[in-house]
């Protein structure tokens, strides 16, 4: 597929009864589309062929889709991932004007860019291994859900947006870049958060979970 202006919908079936795939790849050009992203079903697949896609209605994935080492957008306003298929992003950038909800946890492969509105992750959680921009908000169940850093070398976190729960799970550590107010828990995993000279706060609702080490703690330069 190449499309060079915006598309509307987008289905992808394949012939599940006769074991049928329905394999669909982009070519050159971005792929934007004004609505829905659906596979619909498990012979359905989209290969983003490391090309960005951007989605400006839902994502409804019963199938597989191949992000490469594309850039994966939502910026349309109140926004679902939906289907019975766990979908992960290289880049996920979320720019919806309201909110995008999603129904599994997931991993993002590099980074998490949230420029507006809210992700919503309940009681999912995201594997994060590269660095968070948090200009909007996340929120979560303060349990099972948040985002966990997961990476394998040091991953940045940066934006003055509203953050929710928040785990450090790598053992290579985490760096804040500003300040910022965590609604929810801060639990210590695996490695160091270091905050710099960075003001971090803790809400009425927040608990430092873990139990501190010489290599789990929270760390600052001492100014």
């Amino acid at each position: 597929l190449d499309a060079n202006v915006p598309l509307n919908d987008l289905t992808i079936t394949g012939a599940a009864g006769a074991g049928l795939n329905a394999n669909l790849g982009l070519v050159v050009s971005p792929l934007v589309l004004n609505g829905t992203l659906i596979l619909d079903n498990t012979q359905s697949i989209f290969n983003s062929n490391n090309i960005n896609v951007t989605i400006k209605g839902n994502m409804d994935n019963s199938g597989t889709y191949n992000f490469g080492t594309n850039t994966t957008t939502f910026n349309g306003g109140v926004q679902v991932i939906t289907g019975n298929s766990v979908t992960s992003f290289n880049n996920l950038n979320v720019l919806s004007t309201n909110s995008l909800t999603v129904n599994n946890d997931f991993s993002v492969n590099q980074n998490l860019f949230i420029g507006s509105g809210t992700l919503i992750l309940g009681n999912k959680k995201v594997m994060l291994s590269g660095n968070l921009v948090n200009n909007g908000s996340y929120t979560d169940d303060n349990t099972s859900g948040g985002i966990s850093f997961s990476g394998t070398t040091q991953q940045q976190i940066t934006g003055t947006g509203a953050y929710g729960k928040l785990e450090i799970n790598n053992n290579a550590g985490a760096r804040l870049n500003n300040g910022i107010m965590l609604q929810n828990d801060l639990v210590l995993t695996h490695g160091l958060f270091d905050i710099n000279s960075n003001l971090l706060t803790l809400s009425q609702n927040s608990n430092i979970i873990g139990v501190p080490g010489i290599t789990r703690m929270i760390m600052s330069d001492g100014v």
